[in-house]
């Protein structure tokens, strides 16, 4: 009798609606509340005048939560559901996490369920932030939940402020006490599986190995040699650590990139993606790539023009990537759509044209790894699916497929 608010990202709103639709005899009505600031007031003024016309679901992107939730609590929606919630609650004083904790504290009857594949979106720390929303007697601060299980060391860094000089700062050093914490953590939780839930085939995922070629392979370490020398003596926090991760893969698919001259031919990556496409038969079969660099994105429609390539990536944005992944369903001659995980990973629908994946480049965790997987493989789905991963032997990249 209450209403749900139903907080996903908004590439999902499309999917979500169509999917629930296919569920028979629920009788629930399902809204998008995605308007700008004028249409959102005509909708909620609309819902508070005329009340049979109020939905039992709407779904909200979690920026429209922050502004629209004491709206929708007054209008009697009394749930909420927040998908994908690691995306929203890295930090306890977020403004997510603030309005989540305001909506929760209205009533003793609100209630409010989290869903994620990532509990701990970066390092353990950043559990605090859902722990404190669902168990806020046991860990009130984040202080309090340092004391129960982390420990910090002090290392010097360059003092910016005083060339020459040194600084003191705390870092993590370990974790301790994790078999409590995962007590708690999943203490009301229910872990369940796609493969439980829908009635799917297994995918068959194939880790395809090839190895560098020798002008590729020289170029390689010679970057990598002397990106390391330039940090080599020097404290590498994260964010350089990260970013040598990144120069490593873009070395590997796009060459190109760090040398002027550099022979395409000589791009082991691509050759291993082209015999792939061939044993596939592209004449036959559509087939999507996933690649986690948008410069990856625009050399593999360079090399594979002949398919006339979808893109689907950030510089398009989401009006222009909506009418790709449609060209890619309706147009014959469009055989491949060519995806950056964080555009294509979520939403689109693509397991009713493709039933044949490849990751060109391993994305960065295991959950963007079964969003982009899953975007073949959805209810309904008739044939088996098949993943390939390309594995570059003698280089970062099978670290990076291992944790992904």
């Amino acid at each position: 009798g209450s209403g749900t608010i139903q907080i996903m990202p908004p590439a999902l709103f499309r999917q979500f609606q169509h999917d629930y639709h296919l569920i028979k005899g629920h009788g629930l009505k399902v809204e998008v509340l995605n308007q700008g600031p004028a249409g959102r007031k005509t909708l909620l003024n609309k819902w508070r005048d005329q009340p049979h016309s109020r939905p039992q679901v709407v779904l909200v992107s979690k920026q429209i939560f922050k502004v629209v939730w004491q709206d929708l609590y007054f209008l009697g929606f009394t749930n909420t559901h927040f998908d994908e919630s690691h995306l929203g609650l890295q930090q306890s004083d977020s403004q997510i996490a603030k309005a989540l904790r305001a909506f929760i504290n209205q009533h003793d009857e609100n209630r409010l369920t989290l869903s994620t594949g990532t509990p701990l979106p970066n390092q353990i720390r950043n559990g605090f932030a859902t722990l404190n929303l669902l168990y806020p007697e046991i860990y009130r601060t984040q202080g309090a939940f340092d004391s129960t299980h982390v420990t910090f060391k002090k290392i010097w860094i360059p003092d910016p402020r005083r060339p020459g000089e040194t600084r003191t700062i705390q870092v993590v050093d370990s974790y301790y006490n994790l078999e409590y914490l995962s007590q708690v953590l999943y203490w009301h939780a229910v872990w369940a599986s796609k493969l439980q839930v829908l009635n799917l085939e297994t995918p068959n995922v194939q880790i395809i190995e090839c190895d560098l070629s020798t002008p590729h392979r020289k170029l390689y370490h010679k970057v990598m040699n002397e990106r390391l020398l330039e940090v080599d003596g020097e404290i590498i926090d994260a964010r350089a650590a990260q970013k040598l991760r990144q120069v490593a893969l873009q070395l590997i698919s796009v060459p190109e990139q760090f040398e002027d001259n550099f022979d395409p031919n000589n791009n082991s990556v691509y050759s291993t993606v082209e015999a792939l496409l061939d044993s596939i038969n592209t004449d036959k079969e559509k087939v999507v790539l996933f690649s986690n660099y948008v410069r990856t994105v625009d050399s593999l429609a360079h090399r594979f023009k002949s398919l006339h390539p979808a893109k689907v990536y950030g510089p398009n944005g989401p009006a222009r990537n909506a009418l790709e992944i449609e060209r890619f369903h309706e147009q014959a001659s469009c055989r491949i759509l060519i995806a950056h995980p964080a555009a294509g990973g979520v939403g689109a629908k693509l397991g009713d044209v493709a039933t044949t994946l490849i990751f060109v480049e391993p994305v960065s965790t295991p959950g963007l790894f079964d969003q982009c997987l899953s975007r073949i493989m959805l209810i309904g789905q008739k044939e088996p699916v098949v993943c390939y991963i390309v594995n570059v032997r003698g280089t970062i990249s099978p670290l990076a497929t291992e944790n992904m």
